[in-house]
């Protein structure tokens, strides 16, 4: 009788172990390697060295959360994640802060949850420190841009900036989330009212410029990244867009002054040399032209 006992209790701790799991979307696995300053001392001398510590982040979706699990490879049950496919249907379970995922050979995957994004968290039942509060959507608008949900991203951010809209960083972010959606008018308006917040911020105005070039406005553009350069000279994103803008204005000489400027900043890259040889060009032809 005591055996028998006993192993309905085990039946029934399985079966309870069991009905833990739940339903859950594997959203994508993504690369969270970091590099860190470590350093070592001796009598008279100190050193610093880099330090990798690789790591993977499983991205799942139970509902309406949204649940990163940070998996660190240097683990004891560590293993290549080559047998979970991004986009498809898990199971998983909870406890505390670990996130439990299993895997196809029925084994478990654990994840320390490093963080959790509850998308019907409005921060309409704010209470206490706005500006904490404006943070922690304004990162969980952040990480939904990395997953690639793009509308989850723009909702965060928007609540961010209702709870705090002097956030000119937040601003920018919310802009530049826009403009991936195509919508340049609402991006717009978010590079303004980061540049009215800082009005000596170069990647602002530069921001700023390369929309209303976009959108066909070349003097205003023109404008906004002259200030972009004026303020930061050693910026490329500013120098490499004044120089799109010159061109477009027709000022190719004065373009290739710019693209060369990333060159000296930035050597070997790809987008200015490509700018500069095909500038270049079209001056070549206008000369034989003349002649």
């Amino acid at each position: 009788m005591r055996h028998l006992c006993l192993v309905v209790l085990l039946l029934c701790t399985c079966a309870f172990a069991d009905a833990t799991y739940q339903d859950a979307k594997l959203i994508s696995i993504t690369d969270s390697t970091k590099v860190m300053q470590g350093a070592t001392c001796t009598p008279g001398a100190c050193f610093s060295f880099p330090i990798t510590l690789v790591g993977i982040n499983f991205n799942v979706q139970m509902g309406d959360v949204v649940f990163i699990g940070h998996h660190d490879i240097r683990w004891r049950w560590s293993y290549a994640a080559n047998d979970f496919r991004p986009d498809s249907e898990v199971k998983i379970r909870l406890d505390g802060r670990h996130m439990y995922i299993k895997r196809p050979n029925g084994e478990d995957c654990k994840t320390l949850i490093v963080s959790r994004i509850d998308k019907t968290d409005l921060g309409t039942e704010t209470s206490g420190d706005s500006k904490k509060e404006a943070a922690k959507h304004g990162e969980w608008g952040k990480e939904l841009l990395v997953l690639g949900d793009l509308q989850g991203a723009i909702t965060q951010m928007n609540v961010s900036l209702r709870l705090n809209p002097n956030d000119e960083d937040m601003h920018v972010a919310l802009g530049q989330t826009l403009r991936k959606t195509g919508d340049k008018e609402k991006a717009l308006e978010e590079f303004r009212s980061a540049v009215s917040l800082k009005p000596r911020s170069s990647m602002g105005h530069a921001l700023l410029g390369r929309m209303l070039l976009e959108k066909g406005e070349p003097q205003g553009a023109l404008d906004e990244l002259r200030t972009a350069v004026q303020l930061d000279s050693r910026s490329p994103y500013a120098h490499y867009n004044y120089g799109a803008a010159l061109q477009v204005a027709g000022d190719l000489p004065k373009a290739v002054d710019e693209y060369e400027r990333v060159l000296k900043l930035n050597r070997g890259d790809s987008q200015a040399e490509e700018a500069v040889r095909r500038v270049k060009g079209k001056l070549a032809a206008k000369t034989t032209a003349a002649n």
